[in-house]
């Protein structure tokens, strides 16, 4: 018997873990953590694990909802194998120490739960077992009843350096989860790769479920856009503030904006950076001739950098104006972003650049229906202010289309397909469409903790 039990991340973007038994080998698909929540509330329900088998932990890639919630799981379950891609191994050692600060400064002393050390992630790093694209592995667990063991393979999902696509195959059984993905070209990365044959399941993300995206532009194009409003925002005295994903999201818009002062489109101003960014962008340059990727004589660490945690007075990021990339995509509290964005709001000659996807609970989502005149507050308990500077959006999507999701569920044609990782509203578009466009496919839509069978 197969099940697939979302631990978490079934109807949201949030604390990601999919339990998947195949034949009584236990594997938990991607152990994340929820970027809002706090203390237990940010954790998936790895109660539900307690009297289940669990042989393995298989981390598509280094997000925060994703992988965050690892080294809490290793404690819990210390016996278990940790399987990732070999740059997902690279990346992990750094953003995990970065989840355990925040971790530690959201718990409170929650009973029930402590922080783990950095220590503990240093000894997590090193039992790690890494495997490259396109490599097939075999898994077995110890109460496992088949007479086969489970091949899988990594297929490169397109949406950071070592994301991953899983693709487990047993007896009649081929079942893909994709993780994030994206199958489009970015300015760095060359867009996913999936399975050649056909699939007997798809576990599918969803988050760009609701958006209808037939015309959107390439990320070259969308360059073009944002080259042009940040010049005239440069040349007007003006700095400009890019709340944003330290990994992934920063080293493509760096890659982007470096390209383009390179090309003559865009002036070459100062560009604000730091934090964990810089050191994931030493793993981009290590890997540009071991993955595929564009640009390949780029070098990140090249790329003329201002520390912004160097800065120690705010005024110097107007007076010395220029792009500030600054950690925290979503605004949530706590974050370089979120400690910025009320001194640029009030800046007449500043700008606000919004390059990426915005949870629509999190405190950046005010943003996204702001505008300049407008009167907004971040949080409950401040007055509301005036905006001042401008706000543009533009399209750098690190996640399929929905007609990108579409074209893979013809390609793999599935005979089930699971949907995970979206809003209520992006499950629910996409899976309108499944249904219609594809006659005898059986969707599923997932809940926590609710188990859905895959093979009898």
């Amino acid at each position: 018997m197969i099940t697939f039990t979302p631990l978490g991340g079934a109807n949201e973007i949030g604390a990601n873990a999919y339990y998947l038994n195949i034949d009584e080998t236990g594997i938990l698909i991607d152990c994340g953590m929820h970027p809002r929540n706090k203390g237990l509330k940010a954790l998936p329900n790895f109660d539900y694990l307690n009297d289940k088998p669990l042989d393995y932990v298989i981390i598509s890639h280094a997000h925060s909802d994703h992988i965050g919630s690892l080294p809490y799981l290793i404690k819990l379950f210390p016996h278990v194998k940790i399987l990732m891609t070999t740059q997902t191994k690279q990346i992990a050692g750094i953003t995990l120490h970065n989840s355990a600060n925040i971790l530690r400064e959201t718990l409170n002393d929650e009973p029930g739960i402590e922080p783990y050390t950095h220590e503990e992630i240093d000894l997590l790093t090193k039992t790690i077992f890494n495997y490259s694209y396109n490599e097939t592995f075999e898994i077995s667990g110890i109460l496992h009843r088949g007479n086969s063991a489970i091949h899988t393979t990594f297929y490169d999902a397109g949406h950071i350096l070592g994301s991953a696509g899983i693709l487990f195959e047993y007896e009649h059984e081929r079942i893909f989860y994709t993780g994030d993905t994206r199958k489009s070209k970015q300015i760095i990365l060359n867009g996913a790769n999936y399975p050649k044959q056909r699939v007997t399941a798809l576990i599918m993300e969803s988050t760009y479920g609701a958006a209808d995206q037939k015309n959107s532009k390439t990320w070259f194009d969308e360059f073009e856009k944002f080259s042009k409003k940040a010049n005239r925002i440069l040349e007007g005295g003006g700095s400009i503030l890019i709340p944003i994903f330290a990994l992934g999201k920063t080293q493509e818009m760096l890659a982007g904006i470096n390209h383009f002062i390179e090309k003559g489109k865009l002036l070459n101003p100062i560009i604000y950076s730091g934090g964990i960014a810089n050191r994931i962008a030493n793993v981009y340059d290590d890997n540009k001739y071991l993955v595929e990727r564009n640009l390949k004589n780029l070098d990140l660490r090249k790329i003329e950098q201002v520390n912004i945690y160097g800065i120690t007075n705010k005024n110097d990021f107007f007076k010395n104006n220029g792009i500030v990339l600054a950690p925290g995509g979503m605004l949530d509290e706590r974050t370089f972003s979120y400690k910025m964005v009320r001194d640029f709001l009030k800046n007449d000659k500043s700008s606000i650049f919004i390059v990426g996807y915005i949870d629509p609970d999190s405190p950046g989502a005010v943003l996204l229906k702001a505008k300049k005149g407008d009167k907004i507050k971040l949080a409950e308990h401040e007055k509301p202010f005036e905006i001042k500077c401008t706000i543009e959006k533009f399209n750098f999507p690190s996640h399929s289309t929905k007609e990108e999701l579409l074209e893979m569920v013809y390609k793999l044609n599935p005979a089930r397909v699971i949907l995970v990782h979206g809003d209520e509203q992006a499950i629910s578009s996409l899976g309108y469409k499944i249904l219609k466009l594809f006659d005898g496919v059986k969707l599923h839509s997932c809940e926590t903790e609710k188990t859905i069978i895959i093979s009898e």
